[in-house]
Formats: structure tokens, sequence, C-alpha cells
């Protein structure tokens, strides 16, 4: 069954024929996050985590030799894993919660079936009692949120993409097409300011961590490693400023986070290498791009987010925009919904806190770019996009926000 959207803004976690899953409102860059702790165990199944010189609570040297079978049934989240701590084999299930604590408030210390639990993988350390099992064992800790490339939202927000992509979306359909046009592109509209408040306030703190031509560098490469390959991409620029990543070659970036890269069903103009050809073009071709950025035309376009986009596209000439920034500011190194994406997901945030400009009806009415085949084809059924309304970034934006949000 499909639960209707809360009006509290929280995750509905309702599957039928699964076991109920734990929900943890947690403190966000942007507020709470309702995450789920299916999330949790799709990063301990991905190994999405670093898990170079791991060390448990106690202190315990920790190799990951295999994460376990994923058990959606009663038990341990991960049954016949293999690990080696201190050096020793260590065959046995491994068990995901958000607190040290939850192992004791789900009983687990007096159920045999957790016996053989040798570790406790805790998004938190708050300091609690250790878990002990039915026997007496004391299974290891280990700490995930100090070993994540990115934040939990992040994480969150890519869980409820998969899920979306997954599950029937016609009961909002239905909602939204009991809505008059108006009240519909309006409802989207406000949704999406929302995700534009968000983003800025990320580009906000990203550049008063990293300063204006870092906070680019790391953008960049985040927008091409796109949702999978997206935490090795931020890992080689932290550890490669742009002047030191442009003497490098596309074989030898791949190699420094090998291991790390989602390979499997990638198209090759996706591939990591060819994703660093390009920004080493970009690199050496124009170095201070950074600063061009800053004198793009399109600062100073008018783009009324109330307006229909078509004209505003028309009258700001907005495909010229798109074209100046390609090849006079980017150096032909992006083109298609990959240059698009980086406009929208980065380029336009950071530049409106940069110049301090608003450029939300900018980034309303621009292009859409990589964008999932659910939210197309829900702005398509729902009756907000057809003939006079093109998709836009911003409808786009408002629908996402609206299943993120909702859990839908």
């Amino acid at each position: 069954m499909t639960a209707f959207p809360n009006v509290d803004g929280t995750l509905a976690m309702e599957v039928a024929g699964t076991l109920a899953m734990e929900v943890a409102e947690l403190p966000g860059e942007f507020g709470p996050v309702s995450l789920s702790e299916r999330v949790v165990q799709r990063i301990w199944l991905r190994q999405d985590f670093h898990r170079e010189d791991l060390k448990t609570q106690s202190g315990r040297r920790l190799v990951i030799r295999r994460p376990g079978q994923w058990n959606l049934q009663e038990g341990p989240d991960f049954r016949d894993a293999l690990l080696e701590i201190d050096g020793e084999r260590v065959d046995g299930d491994v068990e995901i919660h958000f607190y040290p604590g939850d192992w004791f408030d789900h009983g687990h210390e007096s159920d045999a079936n957790f016996d053989r639990v040798v570790l406790h993988v805790v998004v938190f350390d708050d300091g609690s009692r250790p878990a002990y099992t039915a026997l007496g064992a004391q299974p290891e800790t280990l700490a995930l949120l100090p070993l994540l490339d990115r934040d939990l939202e992040s994480h969150a927000m890519e869980d409820a993409l998969l899920a979306m992509e997954r599950r029937d979306h016609l009961d909002l359909v239905q909602y939204y097409l009991s809505l008059s046009v108006t009240a519909r592109l309006a409802d989207l509209r406000d949704l999406a300011f929302d995700r534009w408040r968000q983003k800025r306030r990320y580009a906000q703190m990203r550049i008063e961590r990293l300063g204006w031509r870092l906070a680019l560098h790391q953008a960049v490469l985040e927008a091409l490693g796109f949702r999978r390959n997206r935490a090795p991409m931020i890992a080689l620029a932290e550890r490669f400023p742009p002047d030191v990543m442009a003497t490098m070659t596309p074989d030898s970036l791949f190699e420094f986070a090998q291991g790390r890269w989602k390979l499997a069903g990638l198209r090759p103009a996706n591939h990591p290498r060819r994703r660093f050809e390009q920004y080493l073009t970009l690199l050496n071709g124009k170095p201070d791009w950074p600063q061009s950025l800053l004198k793009w035309t399109a600062l100073t376009a008018e783009a009324d987010p109330d307006e229909r986009t078509t004209l505003v596209r028309r009258t700001a000439r907005f495909s010229a925009l798109r074209d100046e920034l390609a090849g006079e500011v980017l150096c032909s190194a992006l083109s298609g919904p990959r240059l698009d994406t980086l406009v929208v997901d980065a380029l336009l945030p950071m530049l409106s806190v940069e110049t301090g400009r608003d450029l939300f009806g900018l980034w309303h009415h621009w292009m859409v770019g990589d964008a999932p085949g659910a939210l197309n084809q829900f702005l398509r059924e729902a009756g907000v996009c057809g003939p006079r309304q093109p998709r836009c970034n911003g409808l786009l934006q408002g629908a996402l926000q609206r299943f993120f949000t909702q859990g839908l």
C-alpha cells in the first residue's frame, strides 16, 4: 500500500510485506532529515565510506573482507560477513542501528538470533554501553558518521530517488489533477524555492570553508561524478587542488580512487576517465575560469519565476547564455544535460552567494539536466508540463521535493 503525503513532512516508511523500518529524525545542514535505517543498510552494503585504516570503538584494527548477505527477514541485518579484527579472521553477522543503545531498545541482548553478531555498526557513537549477546559475547562497534564522504541528507535523497523510481505514484498524480493548472505550477514553484534555499545555503557553507576557487573545483567534480561516483570525485577534489590536478592525467586520477568507482552499467561517456578528460580540458585551457564565470551575462538577465518559461527563455535569450557559458567560460569542456546539471546544482547557487544576486528565477526556468525518468513521467502524467509549459528545472526540483519530503 502506498501512503498519501504526510502533512508533517516525514518520510512514510510503510511497505507491504516487509519488516517495518526504523526511521530517525536527524539534524541536517538544511533542517531535520528523516532517515530510514534502510539507507544506512545500503551504505554498508555498498561499502560507501572510507575503509582505509579502520578502527573499532575499542581501538582494534578492522578490515572488511565481505560485508555479508543483506537479510530482509528477522534477525541481524547482514549474515555471514567476513572480517579481520587485529589480523584475526572473524566470521559472523553484522547488525546496524542509529545509536548503540538501539541494541538494547530492540531486545537483542536476550535474542538468540543475534548470538553470531560480531560487529555492531552505528551511525552515531553517543558513548552509551556497548552491545552484548545472550551468550555474553561483546561485538565490536564501528561508528559510520566519521567515515562518510558526504552528508546523510544526500544519502537520504539518493534513497528517495530510488524509491520514487520503483513505487506507484498515482495517488499523487490524482491529487495534482484535482487542482487547477495554476495551482499545480504554484505548488511546485514554492517547493522548488525550498530546494533553492537549501542549495544556496550549502553553497554558502562550501564557499566560506574553501573559498571561491576551491569551492568551484569541488562542485564541478561532484557534478561530474553524478549520483554513482560523487564520493570518490569529492575525495579527489579535496586531495588535489586545481593547480596540482591540472598536471595529472585522467589515468592517474582514476587510479588514485581505484576500488571506489561504481562502473557496472555505466555508459562510456560517463566513465570517470572521460569526465577527468573534460575537466582537465577546462583546467588547462582556461585556468582563470572561476573569474570568467563572475562575468557571465546571465547574472544580469531578467527572469521572473512567476512568468511562463517559454517567454522568459525567449526574452532572456537562454540559448545564447548557455552557449556563452559552455564556450567562453568552460572552454567547451561540457555540453548537454551534464552542463545543465552543473548549472542548476552548483554554479547558479554559488554565483548567487558570491555576487549577492537573486538568481532564483534564472535557476527555476533553466533547462533540465540529468533527471530521473520517474520525475519526468510524473510531471507529464500530472498535467504540469506540455506544449504550453515545457519542462524546466524548477518544476522538476519541486516534484523532487514533494517526493522527498513526503516519502512517495
